[in-house]
């Protein structure tokens, strides 16, 4: 994944329609900016083989039918190991859908995905030797190898008969899912770092029959799988670049050019834009020599130059202080700290 400085400040404007009335001194300009990863992955890791070691060695490909005669309702039902195996199996189905579809990340998942563990392991599985993932990603020419190396549902339920005015049947449900994803770098074969993630739900169902009730539950494979499906977005979040949203003032209206200038920069014509606004940040009106100024600092944080938005964005204030100028600069501070963070992370990983 490319995470240089420049990718990271890689701007996807998003223009919403702008009404405004011809008095107003400036629009709300809207835009994303990426983050990194809260995860800090190498610059060259633009691809991934993902293989499954939380399958457990008794898992069979079940059909639907016979999958729910394994969940028939008795005092207490303990984790299924068709359960996990289906949720992992999902999981990193949908893992991989995410990082090609959303991050633009090839992935791949071969044939032979599955490495089943023993069944009676209730431990992680070791850590790949270095020469086993360089093996992987060379054969399946990627440049990082993603293992689920445990996802557990948690569930158990109850059932039990209540007795009031007439018989009533109720049944709780409680999954706990939790799951373990290493990520390893292809290039030496070296682990980049693990990510551990556990969640929790209740479900609760009453009926004045057995029968009723288990219609009511029925839906047991249906919450295992959404949780499998939640598991890979929030592992994938944690790796992938994400969007921030924000709004910056753009001032448009003051003089002809600030107009001129204003309308270049909403046809994406930022360069030529900044031209007019560095020739203002001389104007006679400190009013128009502030706006300029600020607006200096919205072209430069367009181009990706942090630093010098900031630089910008406290000389307008110099000139003529407004609290939303401050406020954009200590956005922008803040960028440039989680830039920085990741930066050291990645820094760290090399070593």
């Amino acid at each position: 994944m490319n995470m240089n400085l420049k990718s990271l400040n890689y701007i996807i404007i998003i223009l919403i329609g702008i009404s405004m009335s011809s008095c107003q001194s400036y629009v709300m300009y809207r835009f994303n900016y990426l983050n990194p990863g809260r995860k800090a992955l190498p610059d060259h890791v633009q691809s991934f083989t993902l293989l499954n070691r939380a399958k457990n060695n008794e898992f069979k490909q079940y059909s639907d039918s016979l999958l729910f005669k394994e969940l028939k309702l008795t005092k207490e039902i303990n984790v299924l190991t068709v359960l996990d195996s289906l949720a992992a199996d999902t999981a990193l189905h949908a893992a991989a859908i995410i990082l090609n579809e959303e991050a633009d990340m090839e992935t791949v998942l071969p044939y032979q995905k599955d490495i089943p563990k023993e069944t009676s392991s209730t431990k992680l599985s070791p850590v790949f030797p270095p020469a086993y993932v360089l093996q992987v990603c060379e054969r399946l020419e990627t440049d990082a190898l993603i293992t689920l190396d445990h996802l557990s549902v948690g569930m158990k339920t109850q059932l039990d008969t209540v007795l009031s005015t007439e018989e009533t049947h109720w049944a709780y449900a409680r999954i706990l899912p939790m799951s373990y994803w290493r990520i390893y770098d292809g290039y030496d074969g070296k682990l980049i770092d693990e990510v551990f993630l556990k969640d929790s739900v209740d479900v609760r169902a009453i009926n004045k029959t057995v029968k009723g009730l288990k219609k009511d539950l029925s839906n047991y494979k249906d919450l295992v799988i959404s949780y499998a499906l939640q598991n890979a977005d929030a592992f994938t979040s944690m790796i992938m670049p994400y969007p921030v949203r924000q709004q910056r003032r753009l001032y448009i209206n003051g003089n002809s050019e600030l107009k001129k200038a204003g309308q270049l920069a909403l046809n994406d014509e930022w360069d030529k834009a900044a031209e007019i606004w560095e020739g203002l940040t001389t104007h006679g009106s400190r009013k128009i020599r502030s706006m300029a100024e600020a607006n200096m600092g919205l072209a430069a944080e367009m181009a990706g130059n942090l630093n010098e938005a900031i630089e910008w964005l406290n000389r307008s204030n110099k000139t003529q202080y407004r609290s939303t100028t401050h406020y954009h600069a200590s956005k922008i501070s803040k960028r440039i700290k989680l830039i920085n963070k990741w930066a050291r992370q990645q820094s760290k990983k090399k070593q």
